[in-house]
C-alpha cells in the first residue's frame, strides 16, 4: 500500500442491517482492508432517517440529512443502502451528477431506472457498483458481467429470494402451513412486516431483470418479467411433489430463445436430484448456462448483514483500485416476451369421489392437445375430513402456458371440482 495516497472517503446513506455490516467489516481490520484497497478507507459521513446510534465509527460525522451527505465535497464515494425507490433514486442521480462513484444494494431502483442511471454514470465517467443487489453475498454480478463477459450465456436460473425459499423449506420439511412458515420468517427477520414483494415474486423479478440486462444487453425493465408468487402453494402440493420425485422451489429464470428473451419468476417442481432442489432455507443459488463453460452454479448466503456487506465492500475495493467497470453491455436486438415456451406442468384438483370425474378431466386436457405423462390414482383426501373428496394429481407433457391455463379454467368449471386447481410448472433443469 502506498501510504502517501490520501484515504478514500466513504459516505454511507442508511444505517440498517447491511450498513452496520459494512461498518463492522471496515473497522474490524482496517489495515488488511486498506492493503487490499491500495489506500486507506475512511467512513467519513453517515446519514440516516433514524436517530444516531450508540456506536459509530471513529471520526464519522452523523446526520439525518441525506442530501447534505451527497453534496459534501469530503465524500469521495456514495454508498446507498437505504432501500426503496425514493429518495434512493434521486440521491444516486445527484451523486452521479456530481461525478461521484456510487455503490448500491438497491435492486428495485436498478430494475426500474438502471438504464438512465448507467447512461448518466457513463457520461460522467464514474462507476456504479451493484454486486449486493442480487444474491446477497454471492458474486453473481461480477461473474455474469466480467468473468463470463466473453462467453455466450443461454440461461440464468436460480433461487434468488431467501424468504420464499425458507417458507417452502419449512412447509416441505416440517409440514408447516404457509401462514405459520411466513410468521416464522417474520420473527427471524427473513421477511418484512409487509412481505408482499417476497411472496408475490416482485423482489425476485427485480433481480431477474438485472441479470437479464447484464447477460444480453437488454434494457432494465422489471415490467417485462412474468411474475407468479408462492401464496397458492399448499402443503398437499409439496407432499405430492415428493411422491413424484420433486421438491417445490421458487425460481427466477432468464433465458434466450430463438426470437426473444424470456424472463419470469415462478414456483416450480424441481427434481430432488437437481442441485437447485437441494438448496434449503434462506440460501440463494444461481445456475448459469453458457457455451464455453457449460453449467456453473453459484451458491451462498443470499441475505444477512455480513454476506451482503461483503459484496458492497467488494465494489468499494474495486473503485479504490480503479478496477470498476464503467459501462454495461450495449443494448442488443433481442426483445423480451412473456413466457410462451413449452413446459411440463403439475396439476392437482380436488373432486367429488364420483365415477367419471377423472375421465372428464383427462378428456378435457386431450381436447386442448395436452398429453399426460404421469398420473397418481385418485385417493381419499383425509385432510378434508370427508370420504367424498379425492385428489387427482398428474404431470402433463410439454405444452404452452397459455394453453395450459385455458385448460385449467375449463377444469375449474367442472361441477364436481372442489376449490382452486393447483398448477405448477415443472423445471427439469436440462
Amino acid at each position: 500500500m502506498n501510504h502517501s495516497v490520501p484515504p478514500l472517503k466513504l459516505g454511507v446513506c442508511g444505517l440498517g442491517t447491511v450498513a452496520s455490516g459494512l461498518i463492522e467489516l471496515i473497522t474490524q481490520n482496517p489495515a488488511r482492508i486498506s492493503e487490499r484497497a491500495g489506500r486507506p478507507l475512511s467512513i467519513t459521513r453517515i446519514a440516516s432517517r433514524t436517530p444516531r446510534p450508540a456506536r459509530m465509527p471513529a471520526h464519522a460525522e452523523f446526520s439525518t440529512d441525506l442530501a447534505a451527505l451527497i453534496d459534501d465535497p469530503e465524500v469521495d464515494v456514495v454508498v446507498e443502502l437505504i432501500g426503496g425507490v425514493e429518495p434512493a433514486h434521486s440521491l444516486i442521480e445527484r451523486a452521479l451528477e456530481l461525478g461521484k462513484p456510487v455503490v448500491t444494494a438497491n435492486k428495485e431502483v436498478l430494475a426500474r431506472h438502471g438504464d438512465a442511471l448507467f447512461l448518466r454514470a457513463s457520461a460522467r465517467g464514474v462507476p456504479i457498483g451493484f454486486e449486493a443487489s442480487v444474491g446477497g453475498g454471492i458474486p453473481i454480478i461480477k461473474a455474469v458481467r466480467e468473468s463470463l463477459g466473453g462467453d455466450e450465456i443461454s440461461r440464468i436460473v436460480g433461487i434468488v429470494n431467501g424468504t420464499t425459499n425458507f417458507i417452502l423449506s419449512r412447509m416441505d420439511e416440517d409440514g408447516a402451513s404457509f401462514e405459520d412458515a411466513l410468521a416464522e420468517a417474520k420473527a427471524l427477520g427473513y421477511a418484512e412486516a409487509v412481505p408482499d414483494y417476497d411472496i408475490e415474486g416482485v423482489d425476485a423479478a427485480h433481480k431477474v431483470a438485472i441479470l437479464a440486462s447484464l447477460a444480453w444487453g437488454i434494457p432494465f425493465d422489471v415490467g417485462e418479467v412474468h411474475m407468479q408468487g408462492i401464496a397458492g402453494i399448499d402443503r398437499d402440493d409439496l407432499a405430492f411433489a415428493r411422491r413424484l420425485g420433486y421438491v417445490v422451489r421458487h425460481l427466477g429464470l432468464a433465458q434466450k430463445a430463438e426470437t426473444h428473451i424470456e424472463t419470469c419468476v415462478f414456483p416450480a417442481l424441481v427434481p430432488k436430484s437437481n442441485l437447485l432442489g437441494s438448496v434449503c432455507g434462506v440460501t440463494n443459488a444461481v445456475e448459469v448456462t453458457s457455451r464455453a463453460l457449460g453449467k456453473s452454479l453459484f451458491i451462498g448466503a443470499g441475505a444477512g448483514a455480513l454476506p451482503t456487506a461483503n459484496s458492497v465492500l467488494s465494489d468499494v475495493l474495486d473503485i479504490a483500485n480503479g478496477r470498476s467497470v464503467k459501462r454495461l453491455p450495449s443494448h442488443g436486438r433481442e426483445r423480451v416476451a412473456d413466457s410462451q415456451s413449452c413446459a411440463t406442468y403439475y396439476l392437482r384438483a380436488q373432486a367429488d369421489d364420483k365415477t367419471g370425474v377423472l375421465a372428464r378431466l383427462t378428456d378435457l386436457l386431450a381436447g386442448q392437445g395436452i398429453g399426460i405423462d404421469a398420473l397418481l390414482q385418485p385417493e381419499i383426501d383425509a385432510a378434508l375430513g370427508s370420504p367424498s373428496a379425492a385428489s387427482i394429481v398428474l404431470i402433463t407433457h410439454a405444452t404452452e402456458e397459455s394453453r395450459m391455463r385455458q385448460a385449467v379454467s375449463r377444469i375449474q368449471a367442472i361441477p364436481e371440482i372442489r376449490g382452486p386447481v393447483s398448477l405448477i410448472r415443472v423445471f427439469e433443469g436440462e
